[in-house]
């Protein structure tokens, strides 16, 4: 049951004490908008008990300070003479929290928001649906967390045999009350009753009657015991693991409450008993203690009887096993029996067996007997094997298995099966096992087994792909069949080729030269030349080349890279992946195509003066930007001047623009009417250069 579920459950149960007189509790309530006050006379004093109803309620509550007041009861003769009296009650810091109990110390997270700070720490400002159902829970049935909150009153200094009159006062001026209480007797509760319980499908089911006790209680707790040799009980715990109320169930009477105890051990007597849950913090007293005795599995499945072989000319001993699952221990007893035919005029030639026997000797049987091995559970009902039957003078072997089918799974496992065989007097079956078909088979069942299955375990760390089987049958008289066919299966690839190798590794300025020797493996399909920048960020390896053929037999591949940036530096491998597509790569190498410093040339440079300006504007394109470090731009002033270098442009140069994928810089030193002649190159990090471009000469305006 959810938390939220347990305290909405809890918060109607505590509505129905203030709203049902029909159902009287033993204790006082009274009700009040989103709020419960209760209270009880213990050997302890009074306890007052507010409990808000709703998460707004609760945090609206909790940071007030409550005024409880106490006063004699109007028309009562109280000897009392100070029974006017009033308290404050307010929540506790968080170091009296510290000192509480642990499951107190829980809820200082629902009283003081954790992110306040000394020396004025805030309260809660909100809760959710779940936290409010939570802490609503601790609080009806926890006393000393609900008197931490500011929530509840120990009044120890009422007097017995006096009649009192109790009323709650928020801050905001809301009273709860009056609510009267007598301190002539103590609150006393009724212990819960019409506990039943009975095993249904290996679980045990409770019931009691609620309604008898509802409106005492908050919750309920079912507890179990194992009964002791002399049948008392003893070690008692909580089944449930959160406390029980009432949630309405279709499908059952409405006035009980049930559970499910899912852990009770069928093989031993369990006691069962209710107690109940007050919303003052205790508990009332346990109901009547009922004993749900032991309920044993039954057996399911018969005795297998696994041989009937001669012991001497006149004895045959017949052994049996119990199936796989069975636990010995819910066995009682065994006993044999023979007849002329099956299930017909069984005879006991055994009597009673203990549960340890797995074995009996018949002297001198008649040759055709049917044997049946009955086995007795707990509860004393039997179950009978297979009738098989005993071949005194047998020598007839069975037929061949048929059907031999398997499969292996990535661990290694191999699971057998094949069709039973016919015959009656079959004691089992044997297997053996080979790495090629016309090899040795070893015998891997070093007893018959019984049925027609069996697992293996082969290792996977081998270069062999096939592993055969075979399986033969053998009958009580030791008569053995031919071979079954020979079954082959593939063990699934779980080996990575062998790696390959990356021998030489050469380059020049056209491209990267590698040397290769492919895997040896002979299940590669592929090959992959890999590379990635050597030293930097990004570590993805890119498929470069697929050679082809990836043939074994080219001692040396030769592979080249002419993608390759020139000036930088790879990390080069050779991927060799087989059918499973498992990879191996080979070795690391390093290398670095050679950098002849040439550079994508200019495109489209001019020079002209733009309508409005009288200064010449450069326009250009360059399309391999990466790398770019500026451009070096050459100026002759004169039609027969020498160029020199006029301006060095970088990104931050004044007058450089790029809009779209073309540069423009305006070169605001040259002066009016004279003609000018430019030419420029882009120079590269590292030292990379484009080729000069052509002149481009442009003549401005006099002034």
């Amino acid at each position: 049951m959810s938390g939220f579920a347990l305290g909405c459950a809890l918060l109607a149960q505590l509505w129905s004490f203030a709203q049902a007189p029909a159902a009287s509790p033993p204790f006082a309530s009274v009700t009040g908008p989103d709020l419960v006050a209760l209270g009880e006379y213990t050997s302890a004093g009074v306890r007052i008990v507010v409990i808000p109803t709703s998460s707004a309620a609760f945090v609206g509550v909790l940071p007030q300070n409550l005024t409880v007041q106490r006063e004699a009861r109007a028309g009562s003769t109280n000897p009392d003479p100070q029974a006017r009296r009033s308290w404050t009650l307010a929540p506790a810091r968080p170091g009296a929290w510290e000192r509480a109990a642990p499951k107190e110390r829980e809820m200082v997270d629902y009283v003081w928001d954790d992110e306040s700070v000394s020396p004025a720490p805030a309260f809660a400002p909100a809760l959710g649906d779940n936290e409010f159902a939570v802490a609503t829970i601790e609080f009806a049935l926890r006393f000393e967390a609900a008197r931490l909150a500011g929530l509840a009153l120990l009044d120890s200094t009422a007097l017995p045999g006096t009649e009192y009159r109790y009323s709650v006062t928020l801050e905001d001026g809301t009273v709860l009350g009056p609510l009267d209480l007598s301190t002539a007797e103590y609150t006393t509760y009724p212990a819960p009753v019409g506990l039943v319980a009975d095993w249904y499908d290996g679980l045990v089911d409770l019931r009691w009657y609620r309604a008898a006790t509802e409106a005492a209680y908050v919750a309920y707790d079912v507890e179990r015991a194992r009964l002791t040799e002399e049948g008392v009980p003893t070690d008692w715990e909580a089944v449930n693991s959160s406390p029980l109320v009432h949630l309405h169930n279709p499908d059952a009477p409405a006035d009980s409450t049930y559970l499910t105890d899912t852990a009770a051990a069928r093989d031993f007597d369990h006691a069962y008993r209710v107690v109940g849950h007050t919303p003052f913090g205790h508990t009332g007293p346990v109901s009547d203690t009922i004993v749900v005795r032991a309920d044993p599995l039954p057996l399911f499945d018969p005795p297998r009887i696994a041989r009937m072989e001669r012991v001497v000319d006149t004895l045959f001993r017949v052994s049996w096993q119990l199936p796989a699952g069975v636990d010995a221990a819910d066995v009682a007893g065994f006993r044999v029996y023979t007849s002329r035919e099956p299930d017909v005029d069984l005879a006991d030639v055994s009597g009673a067996l203990g549960p340890e026997a797995r074995e009996h000797v018949l002297v001198d049987p008649d040759d055709g007997l049917f044997v049946v091995v009955e086995a007795v559970d707990r509860n004393g009902t039997p179950i009978a094997s297979d009738p098989r039957v005993l071949r005194a003078l047998d020598r007839r072997p069975p037929a061949p298995p048929t059907g031999l089918r398997g499969s292996v799974d990535t661990s290694g496992v191999v699971t057998l099966a094949w069709d039973a065989g016919p015959e009656d007097d079959l004691a089992g079956y044997r297997v053996f096992t080979a790495n090629r078909p016309d090899g040795y088979f070893p015998q891997l069942t070093p007893r018959a087994t019984l049925t027609p299955a069996w697992t293996d375990t082969i290792t996977m760390a081998t270069r062999a792909e096939e592993v055969y089987y075979k399986v033969l049958a053998v009958d009580y008289a030791g008569n053995y069949s031919d071979f079954s066919a020979t079954l082959e299966l593939s063990r699934p690839d779980l080996q990575p080729p062998v790696a390959p190798l990356l021998r030489e590794v050469r380059a020049d300025t056209a491209a990267v030269y590698l040397e290769a020797a492919y895997s040896s493996s002979d299940d590669v399909v592929e090959h992959r030349l890999q590379r990635r920048l050597a030293g930097g960020r990004d570590t993805t390896w890119r498929t470069v080349a697929t050679p082809r053929p990836a043939s074994r037999e080219v001692a040396v591949v030769r592979l080249a890279d002419s993608a390759a940036v020139p000036g930088r530096t790879y990390d080069y491998r050779l991927v060799a992946e087989d059918d499973a597509g498992y990879r191996t790569a080979s070795r690391t190498r390093q290398a670095t195509r050679i950098d002849d410093g040439r550079r994508a040339p200019v495109r489209g440079f001019s020079a002209r003066v733009i309508a409005g300006t009288d200064f010449p504007t450069l326009s250009w394109a360059y399309p391999d930007a990466r790398g770019v470090a500026g451009f070096r731009v050459y100026r002759a002033d004169g039609p027969d001047a020498e160029p020199e270098a006029h301006a060095y442009l970088t990104a931050g140069s004044p007058g450089l623009r790029l809009r779209g994928d073309r540069y423009y810089y305006a070169d605001r030193t040259a002066a009016a009417g004279r003609t000018y002649t430019y030419k420029l190159f882009a120079q590269h990090e590292g030292g990379g250069f484009s080729a000069m471009t052509a002149p481009a000469t442009v003549t401005l305006p006099a002034e």
